[in-house]
């Protein structure tokens, strides 16, 4: 089975977050590799973005999974994938994933991404 997840993020909005709630909002939200990577917010809009498409993906099992337990990756070729660790994993696992594809974009204002997940032998509810 394939689950779809979108999700669309205004990059002034996670600006204003950062400048409001400074490194309280960064620690809840951004794992340590996301922001060693980089704090801009156009980065951080991504990073949120697949961070919620990855929820969409693999809701409901994954609605309340820890933010930080989600980590965008950015590689050398330009791809980007999503790492789950605690949380995130075991309820991954739970829903019997077996793939996960992220793929983000932005156009100066706006992060958008999306997320692919295969399932296989799901032993979690929600529709497919």
């Amino acid at each position: 089975m394939l689950r779809l997840g979108a999700d669309l993020v205004d990059i002034e909005e996670v600006a204003a977050a950062m400048r409001r709630f400074g490194s309280s909002y960064l620690e809840r939200v951004f794992g340590p590799a996301e922001l060693d990577r980089c704090q801009a917010p156009v980065w951080l809009a991504e990073c949120f973005a697949a961070k919620e498409a990855t929820v969409k993906a693999l809701s409901p099992v994954l609605t309340g999974a820890d933010w930080r337990s989600m980590v965008l990756r950015a590689h050398m070729d330009g791809s980007r994938s999503m790492h789950l660790s605690g949380g995130a994993w075991v309820a991954a696992r739970t829903l019997g994933l077996t793939q996960l594809r992220v793929s983000v974009c932005s156009d100066g204002a706006r992060a958008f991404a999306i997320a692919l997940a295969r399932l296989e032998g799901a032993t979690g509810g929600g529709a497919g």
